[in-house]
């Protein structure tokens, strides 16, 4: 088939067509990391009532009045009642008053501030209006989901149970926690840390087409994406895009862009599989670009983050080919790193990648779009 184009690739991508993941139920703590199947709205307003947000003295304002009653219960215009922080405030009131900003002197308050209606009220419905959605689906539930969840009284979400089978494939390569002798596998513990929404199993194996074929048809059957890392070149020795076709189907082997350009995609019964290439940038930015794309096509929601930032300085990218590029990223604009695809250093230092056109003159102060690297899914 050969290489296509980066566009070509995504719309091939775009017309798979994918499984949805198996739904499970999963409560507090369990499901937080994972991928909602499901969108979740709020069943009621929170606050369910107009509480305050500070502890001090609820009032019934009325203008020209700098000295209120204090009484307990309901407020008339000119009175007010102490009152603490999250606690519903009486029938009557239409604001508070500090604690620290009142003077309190027989029986009645009064305060060197001020005064507003509403002032430190917090209106019932005001953070969340019943029916406003929690969660949407195919969205990676964060622990700041979990509170409003738990506020909302929502015990259970539906999530996808995914999974994925990694193939580390590699003559020289070993598991990364082996002593032997040998390359330690660095990319899958990578990938795996990327995808903490996902159960997750890894083989390392060597360059042997039976070796491959056989542990792709493994995998399948207990996956519902697989991965492999490494073979996707063109040595004598790169056997992952033979071992595919006679799996299943290889959709594409690569695309015409430097870096990205082993990284291919397959079918497999059915069964999306991503092959990333053995070189550690190249590898994370095949995953970010088709398997993110994969990925969202499966949960049903985009999961790739592109941003518009400026160059920092200038760039002049020599390659015949359109070519990818790191960026650390500050405020809004974008530094390039060191071009390569196998620099550790260098994607440690990143916060997202751009395709910049071949043999063209990028200037400072020029907006360009990047995508952004997961570093907390």
């Amino acid at each position: 088939m050969g290489l296509v184009g980066l566009d070509m690739a995504r719309g091939l991508i775009d017309s798979l067509s994918i499984s949805e993941p198996k739904r499970v139920k999963r409560s507090l703590n369990e499901y937080v990391g994972m991928v909602s199947a499901t969108d979740v709205s709020a069943p009621s307003d929170f606050p369910p009532f107009d509480r305050s947000v500070m502890d001090g003295y609820a009032i019934n304002m009325e203008p020209g009045i700098t000295s209120y009653k204090l009484v307990n219960g309901p407020l008339n215009p000119g009175e007010a009642a102490y009152i603490m922080t999250g606690q519903r405030v009486p029938d009557g009131c239409n604001g508070v008053i500090r604690v620290e900003h009142a003077t309190v002197e027989n029986g009645r308050v009064s305060w060197n501030k001020e005064a507003r209606y509403w002032s430190d009220v917090q209106r019932k419905g005001e953070d969340i209006r019943k029916g406003d959605n929690l969660l949407h689906r195919g969205e990676i539930i964060t622990p700041y989901h979990l509170s409003a969840l738990i506020m909302e009284g929502q015990k259970q979400v539906d999530v996808y149970d995914i999974a994925i089978g990694v193939i580390a494939i590699g003559d020289e390569i070993i598991p990364h926690e082996s002593e032997k002798e040998g390359i330690r596998d660095s990319i899958s513990p990578l990938i795996l840390n990327l995808m903490s929404f996902a159960r997750t199993s890894v083989l390392v194996i060597g360059d042997n087409s039976d070796e491959i074929y056989n542990s792709i048809k493994r995998l399948k059957n207990k996956s519902d994406m697989i991965i492999t890392i490494g073979g996707s070149s063109v040595g004598r020795k790169d056997l992952t895009k033979e071992s595919v076709k006679a799996s299943g189907e290889l959709i594409f082997e690569g695309v015409n862009v430097n870096v990205l350009k082993r990284g291919g995609v397959g079918m497999i019964d059915g069964k999306p599989l991503l092959i990333l290439p053995g070189q550690i940038v190249s590898s994370v930015v095949v995953f970010h670009e088709h398997g993110l794309h994969i990925l969202s096509k499966m949960v049903g929601r985009e999961l790739r983050r592109f941003e518009s930032v400026i160059l920092s300085e200038d760039i002049s990218v020599k390659h015949d080919m359109d070519s990818t590029y790191m960026f650390k990223l500050n405020g809004g604009f974008a530094t390039p790193l060191r071009w390569g695809s196998g620099l550790y250093g260098e994607l440690a230092s990143a916060d997202a990648f751009g395709i910049l056109k071949c043999r063209k003159e990028y200037k400072k102060g020029e907006e360009i779009v990047v995508q952004k690297l997961i570093h907390r899914p």
